[in-house]
């Protein structure tokens, strides 16, 4: 989610903050980029959305002619063994095969071909176990609600996995929060009590020291990096796609009370948005490769790479268009011109995203194998400048993973698991 990839760039930035502008009379191209880029810049926020696959499908078209074809084989293969066996028979006693033992032989291949076809379990087809598939993951959906909160470096998230169907309504929840400052992440495990925590510490959050991780690794992730990388590549999404791709729509009564002033709509297939993304990380390779510092190797003078801009990317695709259009022609070779990609935003009077709703189709095709998946996605914000941070850990209502591990399933695997390994480090060659 989208949401997710924003909210853990962002929790990299040394924090920062913008006082609001006003940007009402901006294009829609213009104002739906600048929305975006606030997110990157304001204090603070609340988010909330949800997400879900509404379709999902699966065909191949050939699937039926081949289970013909693979009958008509073994069907060829028993008549050939019969009439093989009474050919070698008939020879052996030094006298021509009759009619009635062939056909008598031909009869007995069909009768085995039926006894197998009888004891073979009819196995559901790809396109019927798709359909179950799809009608099963109509019930799910994962909620999701959270604050950023960019001065400490913080970010408060909910996900929820949802399923609702006939006379079923069942959710799980795992709270999280990530403390970049400090290098801890604190996790709400008591769904998974008994299992992987021990029950006594049902309220309890636990902690996992990620410091202590990073000092065990040779390598570290730069956060500034990926904070400058999430915010180019989301910017490259608006930038490059054409003015015509984007449309003002009228606002509802409902949408203004909510203090909308603006409703824009971006529709562009989906192969190009693809595309685009793809240059983007593609020219950015070298750049990508310094985003994780390696601590084995030695500093040197060379320069890192630059981060190629979203508005530079755009210049060198109007320069050089082969480029975008070969990386085009690569996903229109899988991705059918019916994908489309659409998201629809509200704007309040300063430009800030008050929601945005995506609807995903991808039609795709690989090899004889047709694919539809359609997802769905809203995502509401809100509390600019004045969202908080719920849960603030302390000795009383956090515990060191280490700890609340060992009395569980998980930790006793561990321990055993860990004992054994000793054992054999310590056993003598045989």
């Amino acid at each position: 989610m989208r949401m997710i990839w924003i909210s853990l760039a962002l929790v990299g930035l040394h924090g920062c903050s913008s006082l609001p502008t006003h940007h009402s009379t901006q294009p829609p191209q213009q104002a739906m980029s600048h929305a975006y880029d606030r997110l990157f810049t304001t204090a603070n926020y609340r988010f909330q959305g949800s997400a879900r696959v509404n379709e999902i499908n699966i065909v191949r078209p050939d699937q039926t002619a081949r289970s013909a074809s693979t009958q008509q084989a073994e069907k060829e293969r028993l008549i050939t063994e019969a009439l093989s066996q009474v050919v070698d028979q008939a020879a052996s006693e030094q006298r021509l095969l009759t009619d009635a033992e062939q056909d008598q032989a031909i009869q007995r291949a069909m009768q085995q071909l039926e006894k197998l076809q009888s004891e073979r379990p009819d196995a559901p087809s790809m396109n019927s176990i798709i359909a179950m598939l799809q009608g099963y993951l109509k019930g799910y959906r994962i909620d999701y609600q959270g604050v950023v909160d960019l001065r400490q470096r913080k970010i408060e998230l909910q996900p929820k996995l949802v399923y609702q169907a006939h006379n079923t309504d069942m959710s799980i929840s795992f709270p999280l929060l990530f403390d970049l400052e400090q290098k801890q992440l604190y996790a709400d495990l008591g769904a998974l009590a008994f299992l992987v925590t021990n029950p006594a510490h049902n309220g309890k959050y636990t902690r996992f020291d990620l410091s202590q991780t990073a000092a065990k690794s040779d390598k570290t992730i730069d956060s500034q990096k990926i904070y400058q990388l999430a915010r180019q590549s989301i910017q490259a999404k608006y930038q490059l796609a054409q003015p015509s791709d984007f449309q003002e729509l009228s606002l509802s009564a409902v949408e203004q009370q909510a203090g909308a002033v603006r409703k824009i709509k971006l529709s562009l297939p989906l192969a190009q948005y693809l595309a685009r993304q793809m240059l983007f990380f593609s020219l950015n390779k070298d750049y990508l490769g310094h985003v994780l510092r390696d601590h084995n190797i030695a500093p040197n003078n060379t320069s890192p790479a630059a981060l190629l801009t979203a508005a530079q990317l755009q210049q060198q695709i109007q320069a050089t268009p082969e480029l975008y259009q070969n990386m085009l022609n690569l996903v229109q070779s899988v991705v059918q011109p019916q994908s489309v990609w659409q998201e629809t935003m509200l704007l309040d009077r300063q430009n800030r995203l008050i929601s945005s709703d995506y609807q995903i189709t991808l039609n795709a095709k690989v090899s004889d194998t047709q694919v539809l998946l359609g997802l769905n996605n809203r995502l509401v914000l809100s509390d600019y400048g004045n969202a908080r941070i719920s849960y603030q850990p302390n000795a009383n209502n956090s515990v060191s993973w280490q700890e609340t591990r060992q009395d569980s399933i998980f930790g006793q695997i561990f321990a055993d698991f860990k004992q054994r390994t000793a054992q054999r480090e310590q056993a003598p060659p045989p």
